[in-house]
């Protein structure tokens, strides 16, 4: 407004208020946007400030493959569960970039029909389970160090197609360094199988 009002020629201020009256036509004709059911990475440095995902749906497996994928050095995964073969194979091609991949899974589940935990032992993923009554139920990754994916999304097909779930990535160092702390003193209380 303090364009137009800076106008001097009397059919300028016209021109231009009638532009902008065909500006708002056009902003009041748009359709609105859609919710988005999962907030997607920006580019550059605000991509590590936080991104959610839920499920059903594939958003939440998407942000976890999008991680092994970004990863360059390490991932260490403390899940309850792994049976989603998409993720499976996001595993592998991490490995087979070099990424250094430790997973830490309950022993009952590992023994589940379709469990990925032998599968991925046998291509030289070290893995530890717990060997307790109990469950170890956590479900988090840490990536490089800086990255922390955790939410209730088991890693299942049916966490994808049926669960109401949620995934939360953040580089928030503080947290992040509580999970690695988390994952280091579980990576000692287990034992090799």
């Amino acid at each position: 407004m303090l364009a137009q009002a800076a106008l001097t020629d009397g059919r300028m201020r016209d021109t231009f208020a009638w532009v902008l009256g065909l500006a708002e036509l056009a902003r009041d004709a748009a359709p609105a946007p859609k919710p988005a059911a999962a907030v997607k990475a920006p580019e550059g440095p605000a991509r590590d400030l936080g991104r959610v995902a839920f499920s059903p749906g594939e958003d939440c497996l998407d942000l976890i493959r999008d991680e092994f994928a970004r990863a360059r050095r390490t991932v260490d995964v403390c899940v309850f569960t792994i049976t989603d073969d998409r993720i499976r194979a996001a595993m592998l091609d991490a490995r087979r970039r070099g990424v250094v991949i430790r997973v830490i899974s309950d022993n009952d589940k590992s023994m589940d029909e379709g469990s990925d935990i032998e599968p991925l032992r046998r291509a030289g993923i070290e893995v530890r389970l717990d060997q307790t009554d109990s469950h170890m139920h956590h479900k988090f990754a840490v990536y490089d160090g800086a990255r922390l994916l955790s939410g209730s999304y088991n890693w299942t097909r049916s966490a994808a197609n049926y669960n109401q779930e949620n995934v939360v990535v953040t580089a928030e160092r503080a947290v992040v360094e509580r999970f690695r702390d988390e994952f280091e003193r579980l990576w000692g209380d287990f034992t090799r199988r």
